[in-house]
């Protein structure tokens, strides 16, 4: 559908002209969406990035305008992560879970949101079908060892298949050094202990965040 720039503007009073034919501009040199919201966020407020992208995408779409207004107007909902991690690593994945929550993610951590008579494995089941990513935390320990995190792992790999060609879904995260799974190793991993590990996990998450047009800060708090 060619877009109507003065029905546009008139449809969403908050954007600015400049953003407009930023937008229109880049299209051509980056037609991937999250990389025109990239570049666009060093020069405009977030929230004004994150309406034109969701706007655009609506608009083309084929929604009426005021559908694609619609939707922009609908405040964004929290980038959901999975935290698939082995008992044994508790106390790291409890840092983990507390440094994306700083960013503005939504971890869901088994002893954080379960509570007492809930059905674990089923609301297990429902966190991992309802998140933006899942986040398998790898150790010596979980690596060798049967337990839950297998099964954790299976789940999260079903949804993945369910996902776009391409997508960001599943990020091995290595605690320390270790053999990754086989059924894992199709991804590359992020050493999480080393020096730029959170920065690199954090990019990913974002990426994924951007092609799901969920707002998410530019960069990481410093720990």
């Amino acid at each position: 559908m060619p877009l109507n720039t003065s029905e546009v503007l008139r449809r969403f009073p908050g954007l600015t002209r400049d953003l407009l034919y930023f937008w229109e501009r880049h299209n051509w040199i980056s037609p991937n969406r999250s990389k025109r919201q990239s570049l666009a966020r060093r020069e405009y407020p977030e929230e004004e990035v994150r309406k034109i992208g969701i706007m655009f995408e609506a608009y083309q779409a084929g929604f009426t305008p005021h559908k694609a207004f619609e939707m922009t107007a609908a405040p964004a909902r929290p980038f959901r992560v999975f935290l698939c991690h082995s008992s044994a690593d508790k106390e790291n994945v409890r840092g983990l879970c507390g440094r994306l929550q700083s960013d503005g993610i939504d971890p869901w951590l088994d002893e954080k949101n379960l509570i007492p008579g809930q059905d674990w494995n089923y609301e297990i089941l429902k966190a991992v079908g309802a998140s933006d990513a899942v986040v398998v935390c790898l150790s010596k320990t979980a690596t060798s060892k049967a337990g839950y995190v297998h099964k954790e792992i299976k789940e999260a790999l079903d949804v993945a298949d369910k996902q776009p060609e391409g997508s960001i879904f599943v990020i091995p995260v290595k605690l320390e050094e270790c053999v990754v799974p086989i059924r894992l190793n199709r991804w590359h991993w992020v050493n999480l202990f080393e020096d730029s590990g959170y920065a690199k996990l954090f990019s990913a998450l974002r990426s994924r965040a951007d092609a799901l047009g969920i707002p998410l800060p530019s960069s990481p708090n410093e720990a």
